[in-house]
């Protein structure tokens, strides 16, 4: 079943573009570019690893229709609950992977493919071993990244510093609005507002560049936890989040940002400890 977890993690998460998962919400040509080249993918993968071309066409056909169904439900329903956005992903993904479980049971995909491996030399236990890995890799990478976002995005703000600083353009935006109407009071209400929008323009940019940092710093911290777990190095996990805690410990003395970290912290290294233990046991 790892060969087709990892097209679809591919295919839904690598192949497919930021562009085309906005657009398909809107425009069936879009759903229907990403169903393309997810079965493509699929194809190819099945192909290889099975030697057989049309049974791989049957089966990521098969796939791609599944796949497109469950996809139309998830954007019906985005569409009525945007707030439960991380949810639905996380259901999305589950039933994606269900039925892609389903399908590999139904047509054999894994002894098809430890007979087509042995039959050219080569070890089938290793290769697919492989494959989990790979398929870990990737999802502690953008997925994992995508799923923590979502659930940020139901977390209240909670950078003081950043919200103190748009508290202070709002109030210098009501003292500019305060400002007589006469030539030398304009003028100089003319230059509150340029280094208020400035001032909002910077904290935004701050503030997305601060998340683009966050997030980077995520991918690495799940990507060496499941490393040392993979080498089983269990103990030196602990090195890795006291590193990054090192790093915030200012920022920790904010018991709302402490607690809005804590929750990135524990879900991105229980997204990197599931995909160990799913490599261990289906390994």
């Amino acid at each position: 079943m790892g060969l087709l977890i990892l097209g679809h993690i591919l295919g839904d998460f690598y192949i497919q573009t930021n562009k085309v998962a906005e657009n398909k919400k809107k425009s069936v040509w879009y759903l229907l570019l990403h169903c393309f080249l997810y079965m493509l993918g699929m194809y190819i993968l099945l192909a290889l690893f099975t030697g057989d071309m049309i049974l791989g066409l049957e089966i990521a056909f098969l796939i791609g229709i599944s796949h497109i169904c469950v996809d139309l439900i998830k954007i019906k329903i985005d569409s009525k609950n945007p707030k439960s956005e991380y949810s639905v992903f996380l259901l999305d993904q589950i039933l994606h992977i269900l039925l892609l479980i389903l399908i590999g049971w139904i047509f054999m995909i894994p002894a098809r493919i430890g007979i087509f491996l042995s039959s050219h030399s080569y070890d089938s236990y290793n290769t697919q071993k492989d494959i989990m890995i790979m398929a870990a890799g990737l999802i502690c990478w953008k997925p994992a990244a995508i799923f923590i976002s979502l659930v940020f995005k139901v977390i209240p703000k909670t950078v003081e510093d950043a919200d103190r600083e748009i508290q202070k353009c709002n109030y210098d935006t009501e003292k500019s609005q305060n400002c007589e109407q006469d030539i030398e009071e304009q003028q100089n209400c003319d230059k509150d507002k340029e280094e208020i929008q400035k001032c909002y323009k910077q904290t935004v940019e701050n503030k997305e560049e601060d998340i683009k940092i966050g997030s980077w710093i995520g991918i690495l911290e799940r990507e060496i936890i499941l490393l040392l777990g993979l080498m089983g190095q269990y103990g030196a996990i602990g090195f890795v989040l006291a590193a990054k805690s090192l790093a915030r410990y200012k920022q920790l003395e904010n018991k709302s940002f402490a607690e809005k970290y804590l929750v990135g912290t524990l879900l991105s290294a229980l997204i990197a400890i599931a995909s160990i233990a799913i490599c261990s046991i289906f390994g």
